[in-house]
């Protein structure tokens, strides 16, 4: 038989469960502060916000001085002109709080990006009629997740929302790669005398995926041949790109010593190839590299081949891509180099 101390935590556990579901029934906009949520988000009266902005407050304490002095002069005009300016407020909050009622984020998209790069994530929201004024930003969710107060992380200006759906481009800052969970969304309005400003918070259960960044100027590609093992050699031929600073990795036979000499500094020979060969890019060629760099050289190689129009193929411990070439098949190469090495 459990112990008196298992049954205890096992009621402790079950009370507290009880007490965050009904907290949630209660108060769903303080709860859906850090609760992700499933497609459509529906902001229903009780989880929209509602504050004065810097304007109400001066007007607000506009109204107090127009009271105090009303009162002290024993002035009825003004106390009806003071009276009727603070039912025009109340009926401002109403507005501006109806104004964002009842609006629903029916869904989402976004093209994968190379990380460092503005992810366009593209909204599209509905409402029962036209409402207008409206704007979206994106938020942080506690200490853990930042984002810098920029520009960049809202829409410009604010939109009206149709009846129909309405979609909205909303940039989104990426720093690394892989699946990328969007963070909370703010929908607010200041609709219409920029007195109050009504907010709802949103947080999508959706992810992006963020390509990794492309190396700026990597080494000549190699050229894998199938056979027993791999034997590698570096693409010469007439096309001669050029030279470029020496990187980390790059063999000594394509190092240009006379310019190196004059110089002053060891740069490489570049070429490039359009024979139409396959190519296979393998993880054994950038294996001494950091992983980072590897994966960053190994898309720099994708996106040139691709480019290019060539046949290529990649494979990465536990993935082959196979040959191919073409958008469809550059996304799933790029998708493995930005998954690789990463939980799911």
């Amino acid at each position: 038989m459990p112990d008196q101390g298992t049954v205890t935590k096992a009621i402790t556990g079950s009370n507290n469960a009880a007490n965050t579901r009904l907290l949630r029934r209660l108060f769903p906009g303080l709860s859906s502060l850090n609760t992700r949520e499933s497609l459509p988000i529906h902001a229903h009266w009780r989880r929209i916000f509602i504050l004065p902005t810097a304007a109400g407050l001066f007007f607000g304490f506009s109204l107090m001085l127009m009271l105090v002095a009303s009162l002290n002069f024993n002035n009825n005009m003004g106390l009806m002109l003071t009276f009727w300016v603070m039912g025009l407020a109340q009926v401002l909050l109403l507005a501006t709080f109806l104004n964002l009622l009842n609006i629903r984020l029916v869904g989402l998209r976004a093209e994968p990006v190379h990380a460092g790069d503005n992810a366009c994530v593209h909204l599209k929201l509905t409402a029962p009629e036209s409402r207008p004024g409206i704007q979206l930003r994106w938020s942080p969710v506690g200490k853990k997740q930042k984002l810098k107060k920029q520009p960049i992380n809202e829409s410009p200006g604010s939109h009206r929302i149709k009846a129909d759906g309405t979609d909205i481009p909303l940039p989104l800052p990426t720093t690394r790669r892989g699946w990328t969970q969007l963070p909370r969304l703010k929908i607010h309005t200041q609709h219409p005398a920029g007195l109050f400003t009504a907010w709802v918070y949103a947080r999508p259960d959706e992810r992006i995926l963020v390509y990794p960044r492309p190396e700026t100027r990597p080494p000549a590609w190699i050229v894998g041949q199938d056979g027993q093992g791999f034997t590698w050699h570096h693409t010469t031929g007439d096309d001669f790109d050029g030279v470029r600073p020496y990187q980390y990795g790059d063999p000594l036979r394509l190092v240009a010593w006379k310019r190196s000499a004059q110089i002053h500094d060891l740069v490489s020979r570049e070429y490039h190839s359009n024979s139409g060969e396959r190519i296979t890019f393998d993880w054994s060629q950038v294996q001494h590299l950091p992983v980072e760099t590897a994966i960053s050289r190994l898309t720099a190689w994708v996106m040139k081949a691709d480019d290019a129009g060539l046949n290529y193929r990649l494979n990465l411990p536990g993935f082959d891509s196979g040959y191919g070439q073409g958008q469809g098949h550059r996304h799933h190469c790029l998708r493995a180099l930005a998954t690789y090495g990463l939980k799911a």
